[in-house]
């Protein structure tokens, strides 16, 4: 088949009603290239897309024919179709079909000096992985998307060629889906567009997505990033997430409408640290998710490294166990603590670039055994209304639960323990509870302001803890320092502060250390120890 128009007189294969859709296009087969060769030059195909075919112009298992200075235009369906045919296509156009410009699978075309514009859905769909054709000088512009893919579970092919992009959404499109074995999205310049959940998780072992640096990662509207999955017994999949951008080449995940609250984030799934899953997240902007930008769920994944997280519309990182509180380094964000049970050995690290918010009660406290939580110097606390931040715990006979807290600033870097709402008895302050001493646990407070709690800032019930050094203990509600009986009365020294001893006996030694402030008693006090003194 051979078509030789002009460019003042093209030729013209249309539907015989002027009706898109009605007319089954141009085909060629298997049979197509059999000794035999077909060129189109400025041929003109349109307004077909009837049938299965769903094409202008489908070639299917043939490398003809050559097309030259061809319009594909009007189709119901797509404007070319390819399925294991690499063709040389040069100085054509793709415009206006209802679906896609060229639909390809399994094919490897080189296409050259093209538009493909005013798509209804993509310049070029990819039906499957098999494809990957040659771009050069090709403008692939006001489609809805430019380049779309069908699946995230691939290593995708670094662009180049494209001399125009700008589609409605930006970056090279994806639908959602499982990441099941590991894949690398290297550096485009056109960024990355997420129009689907995507779930990086293997069955009983770990898939990797590797991001490589100076990628913009968009997703669409509700659209969430999970690692590691869960779905039925013993089907546990481990993930992994790394993207490790650069100083000077940040990795960005954002939304694709540039709006907070326009896509669901990354979420670090319970399984995200099974059989040996780590990721790591370094030199990212991550921003403008809904509930969170990152949440971590029973997991100590990932390591966040010198990123930006901010902007979600409503907490930047949330974790929802404070088990899950993650290693954080030079990076500018928010740490959003929801309530529970910590019952291993955490620490708080100090980012440099924002504050730890508690959003309910946390009580540290591991089952015959202790749980320690440790405060970094410099860094800021803030506990929400009625949250309370509890040191041990006893559940029924025989279940004690011993915890430690370790907040030791120093002269320049103090922890500050406060108030989200900044009011006085905005929150419920620091509970030491009579377990707070088994175990061998030891609190200690050093440098630390802590401030604005309702009933008290700190309390000790049952237990001496914590020693408390060269803090500054002021502005409660109720009580500073309260030592539930005498028995409970602190070591503090070098304070500003007031101690409130509460009402009981006190049947052990005890020393009231000067540390700049006074004691009240607040009750009647009997020293006194039977058979003893």
């Amino acid at each position: 088949m051979t078509f030789e128009g002009t460019a003042l007189d093209p030729i013209l294969m249309t539907s015989f009603t002027s009706e898109a859709g009605v007319w089954n296009g141009v085909y060629f087969n298997t049979n197509s290239d059999n000794g035999v060769s077909s060129q189109l030059d400025y041929v003109t195909i349109e307004k077909a897309g009837y049938g299965t075919r769903d094409a202008n112009f489908y070639c299917e298992n043939t490398n003809e024919p050559l097309l030259q200075n061809c319009l594909f235009t009007l189709s119901d369906g797509q404007g070319v179709r390819l399925n294991n045919a690499d063709l040389s296509i040069d100085l054509c156009n793709f415009e206006f079909n209802t679906e896609n410009g060229l639909y390809l699978q399994n094919s490897n075309p080189s296409i050259s000096n093209c538009s493909l514009s005013n798509n209804g859905i993509a310049g070029i769909r990819f039906a499957d992985l098999g494809s990957s054709p040659n771009y050069f000088n090709c403008d692939i512009s006001n489609n809805q998307y430019g380049i779309y893919y069908f699946s995230p579970n691939y290593s995708f092919p670094t662009v180049s060629g494209i001399a125009t992009y700008n589609n409605t959404i930006s970056g090279i499109a994806m639908d959602g889906g499982i990441i099941s074995s590991n894949q690398t999205w290297p550096f485009n310049s056109l960024g990355y567009a997420v129009l689907g959940d995507v779930t990086i998780a293997k069955i009983n072992s770990h898939s990797r997505l590797t991001i490589m640096p100076g990628n913009t990662i968009y997703f669409d509207t509700t659209i969430q990033l999970q690692v590691g999955n869960y779905i039925y017994y013993n089907q546990n999949y481990g993930g992994e997430l790394f993207a490790i951008g650069t100083a000077d080449s940040l990795i960005t995940f954002t939304s694709v409408n540039g709006q907070a609250g326009g896509w669901d984030g990354i979420y670090f799934h319970d399984k995200s640290d099974s059989f040996g899953s780590v990721s790591e997240l370094s030199n990212c902007n991550i921003q403008n998710g809904n509930s969170y930008n990152i949440r971590c769920v029973t997991t100590l994944q990932p390591r966040i490294d010198s990123c930006i997280i901010t902007n979600a519309m409503n907490h930047n990182i949330y974790v929802q166990d404070p088990n899950s509180v993650p290693h954080i380094t030079a990076s500018t964000t928010t740490v959003y603590v929801d309530g529970g049970t910590q019952n291993i050995d955490k620490t708080w690290y100090n980012f440099g670039g924002g504050d730890y918010v508690i959003l309910n009660d946390i009580i540290v406290a591991k089952q015959n055994a202790k749980a320690t939580l440790t405060i970094q110097p410099g860094i800021t606390v803030k506990a929400d209304t009625s949250a309370l931040l509890q040191i041990a715990h006893y559940i029924y006979y025989n279940q004690h639960y011993g915890g430690e807290l370790i907040a030791e600033g120093t002269v320049d870097s103090l922890i500050t323990f406060t108030s989200r709402n900044g009011i006085v008895g905005g929150w419920d302050g620091i509970y030491f509870h009579y377990h707070s001493d088994d175990y061998g646990a030891a609190s200690s407070m050093k440098y630390c302001t802590v401030e604005k709690g309702k009933d008290f800032n700190i309390k000790s019930d049952g237990s001496a803890e914590p020693r408390i050094d060269l803090c500054t203990i002021t502005n409660s509600d109720g009580y500073d320092i309260y030592a539930f009986a005498p028995n409970d009365v602190q070591h503090v020294t070098n304070t500003v502060s007031t101690i409130y001893v509460g009402v009981g006996t006190q049947s052990i030694n005890k020393k009231w250390y000067y540390y700049g402030g006074e004691y009240v008693v607040v009750g009647d006090m009997i020293i006194a120890k039977q058979d003893d003194k």
